[in-house]
């Protein structure tokens, strides 16, 4: 902990008030998932859920501005304290933090040697966010219908 906080503490200003802004989403989101379904929680982020077909499989990332890409930076520097896989939980975060750009949260679902494997990831502009941690091409997009009554 005393490690994090000085390497906190020698990050430009910037960084800082960036991680300090995902340390805060973090908390929004870990609560929303805990009280409301996922379709709710990503409304409530001001993104939203895609259940139609995918964007491009080119590999392309979308183009991030220096304050976009400090973001995906400060949320990784976050969500990776805890040594878990974050797919989720990082879409989410980012998802709401790059509200402006329209990103599309997907989740898939593909069998795996312990069973099924699942996956979130966005995207943006038609390209997945973060091409290079994991391919998506193995997935199949679940998708969600609107409940009715």
């Amino acid at each position: 902990m005393i490690r994090s906080l000085r390497a906190f503490r020698r990050l430009p200003r910037a960084e800082r008030r960036a991680t300090v802004r995902a340390a805060l989403t973090v908390s929004r989101v870990e609560c929303a998932l805990r009280r409301r379904p996922l379709p709710l929680v990503v409304e409530g982020l001001g993104f939203r859920l895609g259940d139609g077909p995918e964007g491009s499989e080119t590999g392309e990332r979308p183009h991030l501005d220096e304050a976009e890409r400090r973001r995906v930076r400060a949320t990784r520097r976050v969500l990776g304290l805890s040594g878990r896989p974050q797919c989720l939980r990082t879409s989410l975060v980012l998802g709401h933090l790059l509200r402006d750009r329209a990103p599309i949260l997907r989740i898939g679902v593909a069998p795996g040697a312990d069973g099924v494997r699942a996956h979130a990831w966005l995207e943006i502009d038609g390209h997945v966010l973060d091409a290079s941690r994991a391919d998506t091409s193995g997935f199949r997009l679940l998708t969600h219908a609107a409940s009715g009554g």
